[in-house]
C-alpha cells in the first residue's frame, strides 16, 4: 500500500544529508510498503520531486538524469523502517532506519542502489 506521508530524501554528493551548493537531491513520496525501488530506474506508484544548487533550484520533475545516492533520509510519518541496499533490486549490503540520514560512506559504500519500506 502506498504511504503518502512517507518520504525518502536522496542526495548525490553529500555523506551526511546536508545539502551544499553543488547537491541535488530529490524527494520521492509514496512509496508502497515491501516494494523494492531501484535508483535510476522507473518508480511506479511514487511522486518525485528534483531540487539542484542545494536546493535554491527546484522544484521540478526528476528527468536530470543519473542520481545514486551517497546518503539518504527517510521520512516515515512515525510508520516503519526504510532499508538501504548496496546493490540494484534490493540486494547485497544494507542498513535500516527510520527517520534518520542513512550515511551510505560510514558503512563501507560509495553510493545506495535500492532500497525498500516496510
Amino acid at each position: 500500500m502506498a504511504n503518502k506521508s512517507r518520504k525518502v530524501t536522496i542526495y548525490n554528493n553529500v555523506a551526511g544529508c546536508d545539502a551544499k551548493d553543488d547537491t541535488t537531491y530529490r524527494i520521492i513520496t509514496g512509496a508502497s510498503s515491501g516494494t523494492c525501488y531501484t535508483f535510476d530506474r522507473n518508480m511506479p506508484g511514487t511522486d518525485c520531486a528534483e531540487y539542484t544548487r542545494g536546493g535554491w533550484g527546484g522544484p521540478g520533475g526528476c528527468t536530470s538524469g543519473s542520481l545514486l545516492p551517497k546518503s539518504a533520509l527517510q521520512k516515515n510519518g512515525n510508520g516503519p523502517a526504510c532499508t538501504f541496499y548496496s546493490k540494484e533490486e534490493c540486494g547485497g549490503s544494507s542498513t535500516t532506519t527510520v527517520d534518520v540520514c542513512v550515511d551510505g560512506t560510514a558503512i563501507g559504500l560509495d553510493t545506495f542502489a535500492s532500497f525498500r519500506c516496510s
